[in-house]
């Protein structure tokens, strides 16, 4: 990564970092080349959320589209973020838990085990 961040400036960093940081975990890019359906991550995800999919303004937002602070679910399972891979015993409504939580929104606070609700 450099001070230009390929044209998102420094004061998208973090936005650059998430996305840069998604590729490390296999979670594939969904604009520009991308391929419509190819799969990516350990999970083999489609990546049925590229821009090539859609109509023109119909994708969804997503980290690994225009480094909003969002992730589709198909990035999220990419990174191996899939409730399957979890105990039903585990549940991961962070919202709930977590009142001032909503997201990758909240710059302030950590997450820590103890917020996870294990029945």
């Amino acid at each position: 990564m450099s001070y230009a961040n390929d044209g998102w400036g420094p004061d998208n960093i973090n936005k650059v970092f998430a996305h840069e940081s998604c590729h490390i975990f296999g979670a594939a890019d969904e604009y520009g080349s991308c391929v419509c359906g190819s799969v990516s991550g350990h999970l083999s995800v489609p990546n049925s959320n590229c821009v090539n999919c859609f109509p023109p303004g119909a994708q969804i937002p997503c980290l690994m589209n225009a480094n909003t602070l969002a992730m589709c679910e198909f990035s999220r399972r990419q990174i191996g973020w899939d409730a399957s891979l979890f105990p039903s015993s585990v549940t991961w409504d962070l919202p709930r838990m977590i009142p001032d939580w909503f997201g990758w929104e909240n710059q302030g606070g950590d997450i820590a085990i103890a917020d996870i609700a294990v029945a």
